[in-house]
């Protein structure tokens, strides 16, 4: 028997004795119907959906956690699976743990073995391996491993405050269109540094360029507070030619290095200028680098009373050993300036001293 469309046997419908819907009872009922099978649809396909996610969220981890222990010098792949598979077995409840003992470190290898006393190290430079990743997004984004190379102190740094100063930049950044999460895996830095406020009176432009030379801002305050430290710089070494020592202050080398490089481009504003060189910076690198060392064979012609420094009989850096052989070698090919000869027969320099070199 054919049933007309809008026909439907009683059962469906017991408030409607005629056996007919209505048009607006029809539409509520096909739509219904629709929404049904939609929700099925989507029930069945959710757990492969939320199983495939998590499939690759975990391949992301091992991925990111082999790389990490390889760079820390976990050659053998045996070992650094097992590495990976122990942070794998962490519990759920045990991520938020805190471990008094020190982090590994960076040149460390760090392997499973019966010693458990390397079992919460390994935990905890997991979990905040982890926790970076989620921070800062996958490795196709952000390099995680290179900004540990560069800055270890990420690892044991506090993820609260990590967290806040990226956004922090973000803030400031959201009118531009530069890409904050790039600047921070080029200059890991950034998070790091102990001063952490914003110049609000510095331009957009001068605020990036400072972020893109490690700086949290080169604005009028943090360019006096610098200038300051660079005074007391000279006076501890003699001169203020920065950049050339060890164990220097990386921040006032970041911002010595971004002074020098405006200067290269020409962008450097004049009164800046006069003022660095007023307190004896140097705004060209090289010979910044030349009167450091120019400087050193000084101080080590004074006290010696001689300039052939040689490391196995004076003990002597090998690097102005080195840097004193060059000028010889520069001045019989006819290639050292006339101005940088004069200085160092100034000093008494020993021209005629036999080195590697010679």
């Amino acid at each position: 028997m054919h049933v007309n469309s809008t026909t439907v046997p009683n059962a469906y419908s017991p408030r409607n004795t005629s056996g007919r819907f209505s048009k607006h009872e029809l539409f509520t009922l096909r739509t219904n119907q629709r929404r049904s099978k939609v929700t099925r649809l989507r029930a069945s396909a959710s757990p492969k959906v939320t199983d495939d996610s998590q499939a690759n969220h975990q391949a992301a981890a091992a991925k990111l956690l082999d790389r990490f222990w390889q760079a820390r010098g976990v050659a053998d792949v045996q070992q650094r699976q097992k590495l990976v598979s122990f942070a794998a077995s962490i519990p759920e409840g045990a991520k938020g743990t805190q471990y008094s003992t020190e982090l590994p470190g960076i040149n460390d290898y760090w392997m499973l073995g019966d010693d458990a006393s390397t079992v919460p190290q390994v935990a905890e430079a997991s979990q905040r391996l982890l926790q970076l990743q989620q921070l800062l997004g996958p490795e196709e984004d952000v390099d995680i491993v290179w900004m540990l190379v560069r800055e270890p102190g990420l690892l044991a740094a506090d993820m609260s405050q990590l967290s806040a100063r990226l956004m922090v930049m973000r803030l400031a950044a959201q009118s531009t269109d530069v890409n904050v999460l790039k600047i921070v895996e080029d200059h890991p830095c950034l998070l790091l540094q102990e001063t952490f406020a914003l110049d609000h009176q510095e331009a957009e432009a001068d605020r990036v360029s400072a972020w893109q030379h490690g700086l949290v801002s080169d604005g009028t305050l943090h360019w006096q507070k610098r200038c300051l430290q660079l005074a007391q710089y000279a006076l501890d070494h003699g001169d203020a030619h920065i950049g050339y020592r060890d164990n220097e202050d990386s921040d006032l080398v970041r911002w010595a290095r971004k002074q020098r490089y405006a200067y290269k481009q020409r962008t450097l504003p004049p009164d800046r200028a006069s003022q660095l060189q007023q307190l004896g910076f140097e705004l060209d690198d090289e010979a910044a680098e030349w009167m450091r060392w120019f400087n050193a064979a000084k101080l080590y012609r004074m006290s010696q009373g001689h300039s052939c420094p040689g490391p196995l009989t004076t003990g002597s850096s090998f690097v102005l050993t080195n840097w004193c052989s060059v000028q010889r070698v520069a001045k019989r090919a006819g290639v050292l300036l006339p101005s940088r000869e004069a200085l160092l027969d100034d000093i008494g320099f020993d021209w005629t001293c036999a080195d590697a070199l010679s």
